[in-house]
């Protein structure tokens, strides 16, 4: 990679005190595969929220902008996309076996990359699902676009 000069970095030292936390999750092999990934992850990282002012407009109580599940499966981000003009949501398959993510959203889904390009248009099945087949420890970025 070469010599790229000098970076002082007194944090990755870690001359700090420090602290951390320990869980214990047990539990059968075959559940500790498909969950215990996702239990450790909820665990070490809380979710984060960010309160915003208040906005003239409503939305109706019956209908959803996201809502996903899948076996295995962990969301790992959510943002707006760099063009402005969608919603990107990341996924991380935490099992070694293929998963199915399911996605109800109300507008097209998109497979995309870590840079959001737009790859190929996800059709909708019948009862307006979106199914992308995950292969195991696969990440998945998808572009949302209303």
């Amino acid at each position: 990679m070469g010599d790229w000069g000098y970076f002082p970095t007194p944090e990755a030292q870690c001359r700090r005190i420090t602290e951390a936390k320990l869980r214990w999750v047990s539990g059968k092999k075959e559940d500790m595969e498909r969950d215990g990934f996702a239990e450790a992850q909820k665990f070490q990282i809380g979710f984060t929220s960010k309160q915003i002012s208040i906005q003239k407009g409503s939305l109706p109580m019956s209908k959803i902008y996201l809502n996903w599940q899948g076996d295995g499966m962990v969301m790992t981000g959510y943002k707006a996309a760099n063009d402005g003009k969608g919603i990107i949501a990341r996924f991380v398959n935490q099992c070694k076996n293929p998963s199915v993510l399911e996605v109800i959203h109300p507008g097209e889904c998109f497979k995309s990359n870590v840079i959001e390009e737009k790859g190929e248009e996800i059709p909708p099945d019948a009862k307006g699902i979106f199914r992308i087949s995950v292969r195991g420890c696969e990440i998945v970025t998808l572009y949302l676009s209303d």
